[in-house]
C-alpha cells in the first residue's frame, strides 16, 4: 500500500514539474489578442509607459499636423486609447483616422479583453485629450508608436522580428 502512495505522490509531483515547466514556458513568449497582436500589460504606474504617453500627448499637434498634409509615402495612421472595463482598463488603437474639431475617428484595430461593449472593426471617436499615443508609418517605418516601441523594446528579438512581419513595417 505504502508503494503504490510512494508511486502515486511520485507521480503528482512529477505532474506539478512538468505543469509548472509547461507554464514557464508559455509565459515566456508574448500573449496575443483575439486578432493575433501582442498584449503587453504594465501597471498605471509604469514609468517608463508613462514618459512614452507623456511623449505622445506633447507631440499630438505634430501628428494632426502630418495626418493633414496627404503625404504619399505616409499611411496607416493610427491613435491609442483608453478603454475602461468591468474588469479593468484597456488601451486599444483605431486606424485609418481623421481628425475634426479636437475629435479622432478610426476603426478600432483590436478587441479589448476588459470589455465586451466593442469589438474590433467598430467606429469610434475619441477627444484628442483621450489620445495616449499615436503612430504612422513612413517608407516602410514607424514614426511615432512611443507606448508601442516600449513594449517592442520589452520582447525577446524573435517575437520582435515576427512582430515587425506581422505588421509589415520596422521599428527602427
Amino acid at each position: 500500500m505504502s508503494n503504490e502512495i510512494h508511486i502515486s505522490g511520485r507521480a503528482i509531483i512529477i505532474g506539478i514539474v512538468v505543469l509548472v515547466s509547461l507554464l514557464l514556458i508559455q509565459r515566456s513568449k508574448t500573449p496575443t489578442d483575439k486578432e493575433g497582436f501582442p498584449v503587453v500589460q504594465y501597471q498605471e504606474g509604469n514609468p517608463v509607459m508613462n514618459e512614452a504617453i507623456e511623449h505622445a500627448r506633447n507631440t499630438l499637434n505634430e501628428f494632426i499636423e502630418d495626418l493633414g498634409e496627404n503625404e504619399p509615402s505616409r499611411e496607416l495612421f493610427g491613435v491609442k486609447m483608453k478603454v475602461e472595463g468591468a474588469f479593468g482598463n484597456a488601451y486599444v488603437w483605431l486606424i485609418d483616422v481623421s481628425h475634426d474639431d479636437g475629435i479622432f475617428e478610426g476603426t478600432l484595430v483590436n478587441t479589448p479583453r476588459n470589455t465586451r461593449t466593442i469589438s474590433a472593426g467598430e467606429i469610434l471617436r475619441v477627444p484628442s485629450e483621450k489620445v495616449v499615443d499615436w503612430s504612422y508609418v513612413e517608407n516602410g517605418k514607424l514614426v511615432g508608436g512611443y507606448t508601442m516601441r516600449v513594449m517592442y523594446d520589452s520582447m525577446p528579438r524573435s517575437e520582435q522580428d515576427a512582430l515587425e512581419e506581422k505588421l509589415g513595417f520596422s521599428f527602427n
